[in-house]
């Protein structure tokens, strides 16, 4: 288990909740964007700040394409057959079904990181994801300090704490993690590794701000707090329950069913953390009538409790990532947040 948090790392934490919970509030339902034959649809971009000297994340894998940058701290991260130790400015990712673990060695630590779906379109895309897994599968799962991604990152924390907040923060978001990913496929898989399309792909009306996929998370997103079925968002589309289902799953790369129950966790994520509100208070303002099913329904998909959840979020835990020493520093500046006003969307079971 790990150690406790050190006391200089119960200074800053909230900066990050913050940050969290700024991230998801405008990436959460974002589109996904076609590169290299792929699409790739954003799950979450968020801040993990283990401040724990021995922390330690056990062999594992997963079904999404992950990308993280080391802001700070030392980490040594492995798979079944290769290690390597990561510094600040360093870019590691990990493709789907790969397993890995990671350990800090200098805490505290913080991770930029991005979980992202991916669906191959075409060969070229099945190239690009295949070059990707070779080069994990031969231990070089890593980009050294590569400037492009420390430039990128600091704008992106620049923005997150402009006061005021730019009213296009959403759209610049998107446009930077786009630019992110692209870096590293551009770093990690060189040109001549995969075939490039030929033509564009063709537009047509789903790949559009007013498709029917769009118009389905706008839904979702405006019911959040009513008991939502398949069966509810089918017939306010006038399609069947099947139908409607592979127009989400063929844009996202995600059920329908799940996107539902992971939105409506999110929800009760950020009210648990912003809010005194009963556990059996924030189910029935999501729509669960039992509160049991709610409970067992957060264990499930977030590996702990709602107030396990709350306690941890309240706790201040949190590290630091300015600093003369840090080669890795950022210029954005942070407001204090009152205790009161911690926020956060960390996942907390996706450290990793």
């Amino acid at each position: 288990m790990p150690g406790n948090p050190t006391p200089v790392a119960a200074a800053d934490m909230r900066a990050f909740l913050r940050c969290n919970q700024t991230l998801a509030q405008h990436l959460d339902g974002a589109p996904p964007w076609l590169l290299c034959g792929l699409r790739w649809y954003l799950q979450c971009f968020y801040y993990c700040c283990p401040v724990e000297s021995d922390y330690r994340v056990t062999m594992h894998q997963h079904d999404w394409f992950e990308i993280a940058l080391l802001c700070k701290g030392r980490l040594q991260y492995r798979t079944p057959k290769h290690a390597a130790t990561f510094q600040p400015g360093d870019i590691f990712f990990m493709p789907p079904g790969r397993q890995h673990s990671w350990s800090t060695l200098k805490a505290p630590v913080v991770i930029a990181s991005l979980q992202i779906k991916v669906g191959a379109l075409e060969k070229s895309g099945q190239d690009t994801l295949q070059s990707l897994l070779d080069r994990v599968d031969a231990g070089h799962f890593h980009i050294r300090r590569n400037p492009v991604h420390t430039r990128l990152h600091q704008t992106m924390w620049e923005l997150l704490h402009q006061s005021p907040p730019s009213p296009l923060l959403a759209d610049k978001l998107r446009s930077l993690t786009e630019l992110f990913v692209q870096e590293m496929i551009d770093r990690a898989a060189p040109q001549t590794s995969f075939p490039q399309s030929q033509a564009p792909f063709p537009i047509d009306p789903e790949s559009v701000a007013t498709s029917k996929y769009q118009q389905i998370v706008d839904f979702v997103h405006q019911n959040i707090n009513q008991p939502i079925q398949l069966e509810d968002i089918a017939s306010h589309f006038h399609y069947s329950v099947r139908h409607i289902a592979r127009i989400f799953r063929e844009e996202s790369g995600v059920a329908l069913g799940r996107y539902i129950v992971d939105q409506k966790l999110r929800a009760a994520q950020r009210l648990l953390a912003t809010t005194d509100h009963p556990v059996k208070t924030i189910a029935f303002d999501l729509g669960y009538h039992d509160v049991g099913y709610f409970c067992r329904l957060f264990r499930t998909h977030l590996m702990g409790t709602p107030n396990g959840y709350r306690a941890q979020m309240l706790s201040g835990r949190r590290a630091n990532p300015y600093g003369a020493g840090n080669p890795h520093t950022f210029r954005g500046t942070t407001s204090p947040i009152p205790p009161r006003e911690a926020t956060a969307e960390p996942r907390v079971r996706c450290a990793s």
